[in-house]
This record gives structure tokens, sequence and C-alpha cells, in this order.
């Protein structure tokens, strides 16, 4: 638990899986349990929408619990309830300003750092490039003081892969690269994720400046990670990867079936967890439909991909989708040169119209 930031326990019910990862977690890490572990109650959810939400309500991180928080003076508590906030909700309130003032007057460095990088995802989301590149160099920086490791390269590849869209010259962007390769292989020393934030930047970058193969090979140090127990979402997530590659070379039928065992891969904890890993599959696959049918499905993918990819918690590794060579836009050229402009039409707005479990039955 001090190493894995997710853990799956399997039984029947009412066999003590609650009881026991509560236990499990207090005695792994007392020191940060200040009011014990939270319980979030997935089971009831429905749609991948209400996640967060859900989460929140757990956490106590609604309105009422935050004004709480004010009114009785708990100020760490409510940092943590505005951090977790902002990450959830993509911090449309400007949680992650707050949070920060907070951990910064309690000289709580772990605090610090997560706002920071809380805080520079929205200003990359909002286009505030040169705002959200100096938060991620600072939450380097203070992940850096306090030994925090395992934190320092994640912090480290967003930088990169953000000084990597904004570089002005060759000798920039090679800078940039080079900070990218070495947030690749901090992370394989020290990291704890099950997919390297790094690894999986430095294959999108490859795969974008057509570098086919070395794309391939960071897939392949992503994947001999793996192991017996690698949880299906993750290969899941390997499996597109692949497909992307795939269209990229022009092996779109090839592509199409890797897509297919994607999908099947990702049931059915992506739904539950990150469903956006799942809306992640439809560029490749709209690309792949263009070249071996129905190109009318690769339109509605394309409709149910634009429909749903802002949906909170977007992964961080995720290409620009509009970049011209990311896989939305080449997916989108591909599909527009297979079918006339009113079918395109017609399609997309009915992808527009599916859920994400509906357009994934078109992969």
């Amino acid at each position: 638990m001090t190493t894995h930031r997710l853990i799956t326990l399997l039984g029947a019910g009412g066999v003590g899986k609650t009881r026991l990862s509560l236990e499990a977690a207090l005695a792994a890490r007392p020191d940060i349990w200040q009011d014990g572990p939270y319980v979030a109650e997935l089971a009831p959810v429905r749609d991948a929408d209400s996640v967060p939400e859900a989460v929140l309500t757990a956490l106590g991180a609604r309105e009422t619990h935050v004004a709480a928080c004010r009114a009785e003076k708990l100020d760490w508590e409510l940092g943590f309830l505005l951090l977790m906030r902002a990450k959830l909700l993509h911090d449309a309130s400007g949680d992650a300003d707050e949070a920060l003032a907070i951990f910064e007057a309690a000289q709580d460095a772990w605090g610090i750092a997560e706002s920071l990088c809380a805080r520079g995802e929205a200003n990359e989301r909002a286009g505030r490039d040169r705002e959200a590149a100096a938060d991620f160099a600072a939450a380097m920086r203070a992940a850096a003081d306090i030994g925090a490791r395992t934190q320092v390269p994640v912090f480290k590849a967003r930088l990169a892969g953000l000084r990597l869209t904004t570089a002005s010259d060759t000798q920039e962007r090679e800078r940039a690269e080079r900070m990218l390769v070495e947030a690749a292989d901090e992370a394989d020393e020290f990291g704890t994720e099950g997919v390297s934030t790094a690894r999986l930047l430095l294959l999108h970058h490859y795969a974008r400046t057509d570098r086919h193969g070395p794309a391939r090979e960071q897939l392949r140090r992503i994947e001999d990670r793996f192991g017996d127990h690698t949880p299906g979402l993750f290969r899941g997530m390997a499996l597109s990867l692949h497909g992307w590659l795939d269209c990229l070379d022009g092996a779109c039928e090839r592509a199409a079936a890797r897509l297919t065992r994607a999908v099947h891969a990702l049931e059915p904890l992506a739904y539950l967890v990150a469903p956006y890993v799942v809306v992640g599959q439809f560029p490749a696959a709209a690309w792949a439909k263009a070249a071996v049918g129905p190109a009318e499905d690769g339109a509605r993918l394309l409709g149910a991909y634009d429909r749903h990819s802002g949906m909170p918690g977007g992964p961080a590794s995720a290409p620009s989708a509009r970049r011209p060579s990311g896989p939305s836009a080449r997916a989108e050229s591909a599909v527009r040169a297979a079918l006339p402009a009113t079918g395109y039409t017609h399609a997309y707005e009915e992808g527009r119209a599916l859920g994400i479990r509906e357009a994934a039955a078109l992969v």
C-alpha cells in the first residue's frame, strides 16, 4: 500500500473487504490519516459522470463540508477538501489557489506540491502555458525538497511535455525532450505508477514526430513492467496504444482488431474509475474504421469523442486532441476522406448522442 496507488481486493459480499482495506490503510500509513481513511461507495453509481461527485461526497468536499471547515477554522482539512475538489472537477472555481495558500501557511510541502500541480493542470487546460510551466517547475522543486522521489518524475514529465508543445526553436525542443527522457528513466527507478506518465508522454511525443520505432520501444518498456497481477485496465491501455501506432503505420485492419480487444480488456474497471480511458480509444478506432469500414461508424465515434472527451479526470498523458499530428485530427481527416460531406455530418451528429458504452460497442 505504500508503493502502489491502486490495490484491488476480491471476495464475496460480506466477507470483510471494506473492513480489511480500512484497517490495512491505517496500519500502513497512520501518519497521513488524521481523521481516518475514507470510503467512497461506488456500487450505486450507474454512470461515469457521477463518479467524481460520489468521491467528493465521500470526502466531504461538497460546499456544505467546505463551509463547515471554514466556520470551524479547520485549515488543513479545508485545504485537503479544496485540493481534492480541484483535482476531480478540474479546478473550475480556483480551489487550487486557495488550497495552495493554506498549505503554504502551514508549510506543508506535500500539499504545496500537489496544489501547484493541480493549478498547473488548470492553467494548461486554459491555454496559460507560461503559468502552467511555472507551476509544474515549482511542484517539482517542492517534491524534491521533501524527498518525494516518486512524484518528482511525474511533475518533471508534465513540465517537459508542456515545453515540447511550446518550444520555439530546435534547441529548446531538444532540451525538453532530454528532460522527458530523464523523467521516464527516473520514473522507472523510483516511480510507483502502473503506467508511467513520463513514458506515456515520451511515447506520444515520438509518435507525433513520426518516430514510430522509438514510440514502440517506449510501449515495450511499459509492457515489460507488467506482471501476472497487472489490472486489465493497464493492459487495455497498452493495446489501445498499439492500435494507434498501427494506424500511424497504415495497418488499420490490425489496429481495428487490437482496439476491439482493448475495449474488452478495459471492462469493467475503466467504466467505473476511468471512463476517459475508454473515450480515448475512439479516435484511433475511427481512423481504422475509415479504412476497413464502416466509415459511418468512424464518424459516430468522433462525435462521441467530442461529446465525452472533456469529462473531469482526463489523463495527463493524452495527446492534444486537435493538434494536426494528434490522433483525433488525423482520424477526422481519414473519415472525411471516406465519406461524402453530408454523410459525415449526419453520422457525426448521431455519435454525439451516444453514451460511452454505446459508442464503445461500435469499436
